[in-house]
């Protein structure tokens, strides 16, 4: 096939009635001009060379011999005519027989040629720097550089990323693609939404970082000595004073931080001490001293050579005691920096830029000073500063600086009391800078002046649990899992029930600790719409204000896996203690209920006097006639357990905002059934017999605590709103829960 090749192109130089003539005597025609020096039969100029036989148009051209037998072209040397020399002839063809393999040639993958010349098959189609499937790589999808193993995996597009074999299911805000919602959802439960290997039950990494939210790190990791630091991160974890962080002793020649080094430069001036080193820092303590410093007029040697102030000058000019670069009036013996200030000679006695300032109220704080610059506003306690009187002014006072060096800080500032405390020249009335008074004084309205994001016509941010708009509810209408909560108005209620003398056959006490009846009256107070769930109660985990370690690997009564189920998030939170409850309470500015406040956000203010949340029992009569009988409550109306087969409506926990029939007459989820509640109180039998009427808060002490509203466990009796529960503090159960309450923010008086 090359030669056919070569021959057409001989043709079609020689010229057609060239080409009809060849034969070895071709075109001799015995004519005298026809001269073939070599033989060939080929004569000039058809013949490039007649002095060679082997030269001739019909010649076979032999390539890369520098020699053109066959008269075209020169030699060959693009034996393949691909338009590429042989690297035999110095050129880029690397395969000069192929014609399909030339530098720049597309490359076919995988079929184990190299058609472009740059040394390889392409086994790596999109560059991703893993081969694919069919060079029996592991790329899955060797035409995207954005599909292979390792990727990161865009959740619900229908891709493989990872090369894993599958998409991740897309669950609407999970970010990270873990199966956890991010907290700053409701029933989200992902304390790091950006990181697929930080959710709720996840191994820790030792990593310094929270990785199952639980609200410690690296927990359960190696620690042999105890000190905090688990082995992968402490240089030392037989010494538990060496560790990370810890403090570094200079100049032991020990690494007691971690850093890798000794402490040998205390004072950071770049010089190691001479301590350690001959000819080092002769002052480690003082940042201003050390070899080849600049010597400076200050009693120091700066410079280390043995001499204070070296080279400058010790003129004291008026005989003060204080050299002249020293002193604030060189030239004038009553004014240096040692020198007590002498008042109304209207001279700066003790060179601290104040002029005949004085210290009546002997707080070490210069005032009433000539040029009205003195630190304290309120020396002799009839100055123009806010609240200053002779009563107060110990209490005032800015920030100062004495000729020694001596730092006193500015008197810390009181919100709210109408006293300039640290003379800058107001009161503190919007700690928060929101622009809007705080309600502690005169005209302002603003209901939480700790929070930038709470003031009068601000939204109510949900997953905030504050009232931002200053309405008087937290988070109304953000619906479970956001601290809502509703508010139960100032009255009279009745507590208790009746005792057996009292009372009647449908309404009476069945425990003595449910007597006497007793109308109390109180003030005003807000309580949680639904139970605490878990979602709320991680949040305060991740926030490092609660503890979750009680509860780590607990279920539910169906759910072993109930505190790391993502779908379980607006379920109440079991197994906390009291203290866990009251903790979570303070995290989000409230407290437990009192009992005295859950019986009545439970029951209701007079004239109710209700046994459920919802109402009273229902009586009817038998079919058979005779007395009536009471009814078991529906399980449309709380979770429990049926009055008379102990049956259960669900058998375990279920979401704080179901059962909606059954709210209290405030508006509160679930105060019957489903989980039981820790309240503020400790438990005492007689205390309705000895309560104050007015806001009882409870015993002052006891040894168990008191829970109320029955569960989910608990027939229709433990449901009632009278009913009283006890357990030690640190009780935990799979029916104990909680929710909170607050009192209405304190406003100003007149």
């Amino acid at each position: 096939m090359m030669r056919a090749k070569k021959l057409a192109s001989k043709v079609a130089v020689l010229g057609l009635g060239a080409a009809m003539c060849i034969s070895l005597a071709a075109c001799s025609g015995g004519g005298s001009d026809f001269v073939d020096e070599d033989g060939d039969g080929w004569a000039p100029p058809a013949d490039c060379d007649d002095a060679n036989a082997a030269v001739h148009p019909l010649a076979v051209d032999e390539p890369y011999n520098g020699v053109d037998e066959d008269c075209v072209d020169g030699d060959l040397t693009d034996v393949d005519r691909d338009g590429y020399d042989g690297q035999e002839a110095g050129g880029t063809d690397c395969d000069d027989g192929d014609a399909r393999r030339f530098p720049g040639n597309a490359e076919v993958p995988y079929d184990g040629i190299d058609q472009d010349c740059d040394g390889n098959d392409l086994i790596d189609v999109d560059g991703d720097d893993h081969n694919g499937l069919e060079a029996n790589g592991d790329d899955c999808d060797d035409t995207d550089p954005d599909v292979y193993p390792g990727a990161v995996e865009i959740p619900g597009d229908g891709i493989d990323q990872d090369c894993d074999g599958e998409d991740i299911i897309v669950i609407e805000n999970d970010a990270d693609g873990d199966g956890f919602v991010t907290a700053a959802e409701d029933w989200g439960l992902d304390c790091d939404d950006t990181d697929p290997e930080i959710y709720p039950g996840a191994p820790e990494r030792c990593n310094m970082l929270d990785d199952d939210c639980d609200g410690e790190t690296d927990e359960g990791l190696t620690d042999w000595d105890i000190d905090g630091h688990p082995a992968c991160r402490d240089c030392d974890d037989y010494d538990n004073s060496v560790y990370p962080g810890a403090m570094e002793q200079a100049y032991d020649g020990e690494d007691q931080d971690c850093d890798g080094l000794d402490l040998q430069d205390v004072d950071g001036d770049g010089v190691i001490s001479d301590i350690v080193i001959p000819n080092g820092d002769c002052d480690d303590n003082d940042p201003t001293i050390y070899p080849g410093a600049t010597e400076t007029c200050d009693n120091k040697d700066n410079d280390c050579n043995g001499i204070v102030d070296d080279g400058i000058s010790d003129a004291d000019s008026d005989g003060d005691g204080v050299k002249d670069c020293l002193d604030c009036a060189p030239n004038e013996f009553a004014i240096s920096p040692n020198r007590p200030e002498v008042p109304g000679d209207s001279m700066d006695n003790d060179c601290d830029g104040l002029t005949d300032e004085t210290n009546i109220d002997s707080d070490n704080v210069p005032g009433g000073d000539l040029q009205g610059l003195a630190p304290d506003c309120c020396d002799a306690g009839d100055e123009a500063s806010l609240g200053c009187d002779p009563l107060t002014r110990n209490q005032i006072h800015g920030a100062y600086t004495d000729p020694s060096g001596v730092v006193v800080e500015a008197a810390p500032e009181i919100y709210y009391d109408g006293i300039d405390q640290d003379c800058d020249g107001s009161d503190v009335t919007d700690a928060d800078g929101d622009g809007h008074d705080s309600i502690m004084v005169a005209g302002g309205d603003d209901c939480d002046d700790a929070n930038p994001e709470a003031y009068p016509g601000h939204e109510e941010v949900c997953q905030d649990p504050s009232d931002n708009d200053c309405d008087g509810t937290v988070n109304e209408d953000c619906g479970a899992g956001f601290d809502e909560d509703v508010e139960v108005p100032g009255a009279l209620f009745t507590r208790g029930l009746p005792d057996a003398t009292d009372g009647t056959r449908t309404k009476k006490a069945r425990e003595p600790d449910q007597s006497p009846a007793v109308e109390i009256n109180m003030s005003s107070f807000y309580i949680d719409k639904y139970e605490v769930t878990i979602s709320q109660y991680r949040r305060c985990v991740a926030a490092g204000a609660c503890l979750i370690h009680h509860i780590d690997g607990w279920g539910s009564a169906s759910d072993p896996e109930y505190w790391f189920n993502q779908d379980k998030g607006l379920h109440p939170a079991l197994f906390v203690t009291w203290d866990d409850a009251q903790a979570y309470c303070a995290w989000v500015g409230k407290q437990l209920p009192t009992e005295a406040q859950w019986e009545m956000a439970a029951r209701g203010a007079l004239p109710n006097d209700r046994i459920f949340p919802w109402g009273d029992p229902e009586w009817v009569n038998p079919s058979g006639g005779g007395a009536s009988v009471r009814q078991p409550v529906s399980c449309d109306l709380a979770n429990h357990a049926h009055l008379c087969t102990q049956e259960m409506c669900v058998g375990d926990v279920t979401p704080a905002d179901e059962y909606p029939g059954g709210v209290s007459p405030y508006g509160a989820y679930n105060m019957a059934g489903n989980v039981s509640e820790w309240v503020d109180d400790w438990y005492s039998s007689g205390y309705y017999d000895v309560s104050p009427l007015d806001d009882p808060p409870g015993p002052a002490t006891g040894t168990e605590r008191v829970y109320r509203g029955g569960s989910f466990s608990g027939d229709d009796y433990e449901m009632e709103s009278v009913t009283r529960r006890k357990a030690i503090p640190s009780g935990q159960s799979v029916t104990l829960g909680f929710r909170c309450a607050r009192m209405p923010p304190e406003a100003w008086q007149p």
